[in-house]
């Protein structure tokens, strides 16, 4: 019912009012007691009753409703309760319900400020001072309010400022009471009340901000800035402070002096840096719209103004929004990366923009945007400039942004990965360190201490949970950063490198890596602040238990570094103290004695210091005999320190016996002394005088200790004096030779195994682990004894054999480490040196290995796995064993079960599967009885096809950059092989063995040609299944199949070639998509056809009458023929060659592009090899020499003479070892693993034990250094073999046919092209383009057109399927530079340099129409045309770069065509 209704029915109820009942009783009785869906009706005629007839009890009837539909419980749909409330309510109500509204904010707002903080009734914030501020602090008043009750009066307060009805008395009390109690709510910790509330005062500012006080300007400051500064319902505030700025009245607006403040501007940066998009919108209109309202000059550190530069000002501001919006807004990174210049003015010293504002920008780029534009935005901060580094570093917000944002985005596991042909290189990480470098060194001293105390935080604070190798190239960046800066000046900083260094948690080359960059960073430490006692406990730290690490260039760097200085008067009085006991002297800490050593250390590798004048050298000498073992012990830590020390004291030959004349006094010291004692260290036994040789005497001494206590009951005191006694026999026994052992039976060190006395372990844990310890350490001392004399004894009879296969078994649980390693060798000298190997496993030797396989493995956790894993490779992998196992069944079973394990566990562990492949060559060049034991093993071959067929997991990021971190470790410290320190030898050497094993098998021998045809076979048959259509890339397929197959061609036999030919023609090549495996295929086609010319004709059948129709097989056996043709015996050669010649010529106009180019091609290198063969028949033939006459004549030839290695390869000269397997056709093309060059060079040398095992196939080389450069020039199809040859004089080559020229030449088929009056060069610039189908399109029409060089922004989309399927190998003919887009600025001014006019094509107000007779005249002799962005065109920043611009003319509607088309339609212009 509209109100025209409820008054009219008003005005008959008070016309026919009586004098006891008025109307407006009467209606309140209703509306009093009717249901709830009547009471509107009666409200309303009731309000309409009181406009006119005054009724004090009604109107409080009416009033208590309009109450109610304010307050009501219900807060899901208050819309129609609070519009009937507006519509009703007087003005008079309304105050008092403004009143109600505010006695319930104070109560909430009491009690919030007196509850506890972590109560939800509580603040979110401090406010306390704002309410002192602004409401004169708040007393503890018992008020009674809910919160559901204040949210809903907020809400209707929101309502009512919504409908914009006017109240002037209303708003000027509510602008005086409400607003700050608004404000101070908006901070309560109950989010509906401060939304409520927000609002509400949103809504007011916005519409009602005259009616505010002549404070609020400030008020709204304060309330608002604390909200964002405590990340406090920021949204709400943000609305809030929109609304504030955009009030037209001046004293609600932000003041000048508001607007100078520094805060101001942080808090919309740091608005800007947080939150989601709608966050940053409203940031970036309070940037816009703060920027408009100021007027007066500000300078602060955050935002700098100056009226009479607005202009400027404002346009660097509008264009760091239009970068922000890119970079939080849009997903594209293309954007981003053609916004790279934009984004480096900004960074400019004489920026508008400080560089706080750019850090923000930068960390949205990491934040908000895609994967793709952090990756962007990473890579343009790479390629900043010293200067702009600076700029973005300078400040704390720089700091944070290394540490929030770039170190966790640059750390991220899935950033480091290598190629496959360069394994060894991880280029995320080589840029990280770089750019770390880069960045410390840009600033000056201050800034490089405060950002390397950031990088050096970061890295403790995240700990053990960073990803290992980031952590090592940080480390290597910060190294690259200080070099010749002191940059560590305080004690905190020299803790927190040791610290650092003490991070031991990952695997043992990883942790050593980081030592070992910080072992040169403590050459950053400033001496004179930190002082010297620090500098050396911190290196003793660092170097406990790692001074392997250390060398001798590294200690000869200290002291060039700091000199003297490191040596105080207390320093060689500390040295003494701990080489020279005193009684009753407290047992110093390893740390103090290691840094005594290191002081000595340091002092023997100072070359300025003669070693005569050593500090107290004579007295050392003197006596020796009383030093401290242990110092020696710790001083052997690291082999080469310890000879320099040991020099000056007359070596070690003089040293040891002196120390061993005290080796009574503590046996424990000794056995430590004589176990880390160098074997070399003595130079021989012979050259200690007799009277000091006393090794042979303590030999002696613990010889007789170990016999006496034999059949001792086991005590943990005595049973590690026991142990030491046998670890002084062990290792005395190996200074001096083993000899002794001519003087002691097997037997009887048997038996010291058999009597000993195992530990019984109990509950206490670390009694057991003491008591394993002490018994692992007696049973490996005593191995290593047998060892030795199982080495001297040559031959064991079975009952020894038996005995010490029988006792391994019972201390299999107390082996580990060096013990277990004992173990291993004992099995292998045993099972050289048994008379009667046959019985081996009778004795037990297949559960023996079985059991050392279970303990092996159970070792996976120790830093030094790698070398128990090798030491069983080596066991089961022994000659003797393998032979054994070809005549035991249940041996060979028990090897096959364990070869596979191991196998398995090399498909995730580095260094496994090389150790493999290295066993089984060794077991085949030193099989002691039978030479072909490995071709009888045909269980082998399973193994061998696996190692063959390795290639890199790409899974696991954590193994895939250990080798490229052993990179980074040479770097550090060049003076070790790290790779084969700590994993032996390179993963890709488990096909290095095998090919070299394979490349001495004899196909004589009956054994070896079945293993090896059976391999063959294996490896062939896959291919067989080829088919037409299928993909380039298959999953399975390996190059490395074809290697072994060209290597092992010679197994190859007459009675199987024909089928081989068939299968391998029509089957594996005719269907086989991949360009290397093609010309891999057509070596081993030519290599059998060679070995059987009998059957040469096969490939006639397939070129005269092709039974199935493919290009691709009839150019293959095209080249095939060459190869063959040229290698045949004379008596064949000509004949086949004639063939050769008439089937190529009219392919010369045949209509397949692909079989009329290689036709084309092949008639230089025939019309060459005619000549040099001198088969004049041939070259006198007219249409062979027309032929050839058309083809030098042509523009085609030309892209032969200047760009091409044209010539079929050569598959005999090539047929080395080096070739086939890291031959140059393995880099072009997609990225596979390559063999070095250098590897079989190394294995050539092996000695053999017959001549039947010496490499078949001749080793060869790649091309040297010196044709290098011929090479690059000569740019080798990828069907080349990339070795050098000496090309023919063109020049001849066009002589031979000068008597042809008059004749009348023939027409051949051909692409087209240009006409030769046409001279113009042309440079196709595409880096703007990012799409791989358009690339692939731009290269075809380019190379079409006759352009000369075509550049995109990256070689790497060439690998991409869409560019390969619309480029049609057009690549390979055409010259394609990689220019990146931040560096096509740079390309452009070096073109024009060159003397090229630089034009883009593109629509702008100064182009010049294509085709027009202006367009005619401008085209130069040399043309660089640059092509814009599918989307944007070229950039504003690059159209200042060109000379002029050309556009196509159109006709239609539609915008713009494809880039592939206009590039066409440009280009035909330029040719005409």
């Amino acid at each position: 019912m509209s109100m025209d209704i409820y008054g009219s029915l008003a005005a008959i109820l008070a016309s026919s009012s009586s004098s006891t009942t008025t109307p407006t009783s009467l209606i309140a009785t209703q509306l009093s007691s009717a249901p709830h869906d009547q009471k509107p009706a009666f409200a309303r005629v009731l309000a309409e009753l009181l406009r006119g007839n005054a009724d004090g009890n009604a109107q409080t009837v009416l009033h208590d409703y309009i109450r109610s539909l304010v307050s009501a419980v219900d807060l899901d749909d208050v819309s129609a309760d609070f519009k009937l409330a507006v519509e009703l309510a007087d003005e008079g109500l309304l105050l008092q319900i403004l009143d109600e509204t505010v006695a319930s904010l104070r109560a909430l707002i009491s009690r919030a400020a007196n509850v506890h903080i972590s109560s939800d009734d509580a603040f979110a914030l401090d406010s306390k001072d704002f309410l002192e501020k602004y409401l004169d602090g708040v007393k503890n008043e018992q008020l009674e309010s809910d919160h559901v009750t204040v949210v809903r009066q907020l809400r209707f307060w929101h309502f009512l400022f919504m409908t914009g009805k006017a109240y002037p008395e209303l708003y000027l009390r509510i602008g005086v009471v409400l607003p700050t109690r608004l404000l101070a709510a908006m901070g309560l910790r109950d989010s509906s009340v401060a939304k409520a509330a927000g609002n509400s005062l949103c809504c007011f500012v916005n519409d009602f901000h005259r009616f505010l006080p002549v404070a609020a300007s400030e008020m709204l400051w304060d309330g608002i800035s604390r909200l964002v500064s405590a990340e406090v319902h920021v949204d709400l505030a943000l609305a809030l402070w929109l609304r504030w700025i955009a009030a037209t009245s001046a004293n609600v607006a932000p003041t000048q002096e508001i607007l100078k403040t520094d805060l101001y501007w942080v808090l919309i940066q740091k608005c800007l840096s947080t939150g989601f998009s709608e966050r940053r919108k409203y940031s970036l209109n309070l940037l816009t719209t703060s920027i408009s309202l100021t007027t007066s000059s500000v300078s602060t550190r955050t935002f700098t103004f100056e009226p009479t530069k607005r202009k400027e000002i404002t346009a660097a501001w509008s264009k760091y929004n239009t970068l922000v919006e890119i970079v939080s807004l849009s997903t594209s990174p293309n954007q981003l990366r053609d916004a790279t210049p934009d984004l480096k003015r900004l960074l400019n010293p004489t920026s508008h923009v400080p560089s706080s504002w750019i850090v923000a920008l930068t960390i949205l780029g990491f934040q908000a945007g895609s994967g793709g534009v952090s990756r962007t935005f990473w890579d343009i901060l790479l390629t900043l400039e010293n200067d702009r580094l600076c700029r973005l570093f300078e400040g704390p917000e720089g700091t944070k942004l290394l540490q929030d944002v770039l170190l966790p985005f640059a750390a991220q596991a899935g950033n480091f990965s290598v190629s496959k042909a360069h394994p060894e290189v991880c280029e995320h990480g080589t840029q990280m360190a770089n750019w770390i470098g880069k960045l410390l060194a840009a600033g000056d001293v201050n800034m490089t201490k405060s950002l390397v105390k950031a990088l050096m935080n970061w890295i403790d604070a995240t700990e053990d949970n960073i990803f290992a190798p980031a952590r090592a190239w940080m480390l290597k960046g910060i190294l690259e950063g200080v070099q010749g800066k002191k940059v560590f000046d305080e004690v905190a900083d020299v803790k927190l490198l040791v610290k650092i260094a003490k991070m031991r948690r990952f695997t043992r080359m990883k942790a050593d890596v980081c030592i070992a960059i910080i072992f040169k960073l403590l050459l950053a430490i400033d001496l004179e602040k930190v002082g010297l006692n620090t500098f050396w406990n911190a290196f003793a730290e660092i170097a406990y238990k790692k001074q392997y690490l250390l060398s001798e260039k590294y200690m000869i760097s200290i002291v060039n570094e700091f000199g003297p200085s490191l040596m105080e008067k207390d320093s060689f009085s500390f040295v003494m103290k701990m080489a020279f006991p005193l009684p009753k002297e407290a047992i110093p800490s390893r740390v103090d004695l290691l840094k005594a050593v290191l002081i000595m250390q340091w002092l023997a590798c100072d070359e300025r210091m003669p070693e005569k004048m050593f500090p107290g050298r004579d007295m050392w000498i003197q006596i020796l005999h009383t030093s401290r073992l242990s110092f020696w012990s710790v001083a052997l830590g690291n082999q080469a320190l310890f000879r320099r020390l040991a020099k000056i004291y007359g070596g070690s030959a003089v040293i040891l016996p002196r120390l061993l004349r005290n080796a009574q006094a503590n046996t424990a010291d000794l056995a430590e002394l004589l176990e880390l004692w160098p074997e070399d260290a003595l130079g021989g036994a012979s050259t200690i005088p007799t009277d000091v040789n006393v090794i042979p005497k303590v030999f002696q001494l613990g010889w007789m200790k170990l016999q006496d206590a034999k059949a001792d009951a086991f005590e943990q005191v005595e049973g590690r004096l026991r142990a030491d006694s046998a670890v002084v026999c062990a290792h005395a026994a190996k200074l001096i030779g083993y000899s002794i052992f001519y003087r002691i039976h097997i037997g009887d060190i048997v038996d010291l195994i058999t009597h000993y006395d195992l530990p019984k372990l109990g509950r206490n844990k670390h009694d057991n682990i003491e008591m394993t310890v002490t018994a692992g350490r007696y049973i490996g001392a005593i191995l290593r004894v047998l060892d030795g004399a199982v080495t001297v004894a040559k031959e064991l009879d079975h009952v020894t054999v038996s005995r010490i296969f029988k006792e391994l078994p019972r201390h299999m649980r107390f082996l580990e480490g060096d013990s277990l390693l004992s173990a291993l060798s004992v099995i292998r000298g045993v099972a050289t040196a048994a008379v009667e190997p046959s019985k081996l496993n009778e004795a037990g030797l297949a559960d023996l290995i079985q059991q050392l396989w279970e303990t092996v493995d159970a070792t996976t956790l120790r830093a030094d796995f790698v070398k128990s894993y090798h030491g069983f490779i080596e066991t089961i992998f022994h000659p003797v064993i393998i032979e054994e196992a070809v005549e035991d069944e249940g041996l060979r079973d028990t090897v096959i079960e364990l070869t596979q394990e191991i196998m398995k566990l090399g498909n995730g562990r580095r260094s496994i599967k090389p150790a493999i492949a290295k066993a089984i060559r060794k077991a085949f060049l030193h099989s002691p009885r039978h030479p072909a034991v490995i071709g009888r093993s045909h269980w082998l071959i399973d193994v061998a096809i696996e190692l063959i067929l390795w290639s890199p997991n790409p899974k696991d990021n954590d193994i895939i950059v250990e080798h490229p971190l052993i990179t980074l470790f040479d770097d550090v410290t060049p003076e070790v092989d790290h790779y084969a320190e700590y994993f032996g030898d390179l993963e890709i050497y488990s096909q290095v063995y095998m090919f070299d094993m394979l490349s001495r098998m004899s196909e004589t021998d009956v054994d070896q040609s079945a293993f090896v045809t059976e391999l063959r076979n294996r490896l062939f048959t896959p291919w067989t299944a080829n088919f037409t259509g299928m993909s380039v890339w298959v999953a399975w397929k390996r190059h490395s199949h074809l290697q072994t197959l060209i290597l092992t061609e010679r197994f190859l036999k007459s009675s199987s070639i024909e089928e081989f030919l068939d299968l391998a023609i029509n089957k594996a090549l005719c269907h086989e998509p991949h360009p290397r495996f093609r010309f891999l295929f057509e070596w081993i086609i030519s290599l059998a056809i060679l070995r059987f010319p009998d059957h040469r004709n096969v490939i006639w059948e397939h070129l005269h009458y092709p039974r199935n129709q493919n290009p691709k097989l009839q150019v293959s056996l095209l080249r095939v023929g060459l190869m063959v043709a040229r290698n045949l015996p004379p008596d064949l050669r000509e004949a086949y060659f004639t063939e050769l010649v008439l089937t190529a010529v009219p392919l010369t106009s045949n209509t397949k592009v692909v079989v009329r180019h290689q036709a084309i091609a092949m008639q230089i290198e025939l019309w060459e090899d005619a000549h040099k063969f001198e088969y004049d028949s041939l070259t006198a033939n007219p249409l062979f020499r027309q032929t050839h006459v058309a083809v030098i004549n042509s523009p085609y030839f030309k892209e032969f003479q200047n760009a091409k290695d044209y010539r079929t390869f050569e598959p005999v000269g090539n047929f080395t070892i080096t070739t086939i397997c890291s031959g140059n056709y393995l880099k072009e093309g997609d990225e596979v693993e390559i063999i070095p060059a250098s590897a079989f060079a190394d294995l050539a040398a092996t000695p053999v034990e017959s001549e039947g095992q010496k490499l078949r196939l001749p080793l060869g080389s790649l091309p040297s250094a010196d044709s290098a450069a011929e090479e690059k020039e000569a740019k080798e199809a990828p069907h080349s073999g990339a070795v050098a040859y000496n090309r023919h004089d063109l020049e001849q080559i066009a002589s031979l046919s000068a008597a042809a020229e008059e004749e009348n030449n023939i027409a051949i088929q051909t692409k087209a092209a240009a006409p030769s009056a046409n001279n113009r060069e042309i440079i196709m610039c595409a880096s703007l383009i990012d799409k791989g189908f358009n690339l692939g399109g731009l290269s075809r029409v380019s190379e079409i057109m006759g352009v000369k060089t075509l550049t995109i922004p990256s070689k790497a989309v060439m690998k991409e399927k869409e560019f390969a399927a619309v480029s049609v190998h057009s690549e390979s003919w055409l010259d394609i530079q990689e220019v990146q887009v931040p560096d096509i600025t740079a390309f452009l001014r070096e073109k024009r340099m060159e003397g090229y006019e630089a034009v883009g094509v593109e629509q702008t107000d100064r182009s010049v129409v294509l085709g027009s007779e202006e367009c005619d005249k401008k085209w130069s002799n040399k043309v660089l045309l640059l092509m814009g962005t599918e989307k944007f065109g070229i950039p504003a920043e690059l159209l200042g770069e060109l000379d002029w611009c050309v556009e196509i003319p159109q006709k239609g509607m539609t915008r713009s065509m494809n880039v592939q088309t206009a590039a066409a339609v440009v280009l035909y212009d330029v040719s005409k």
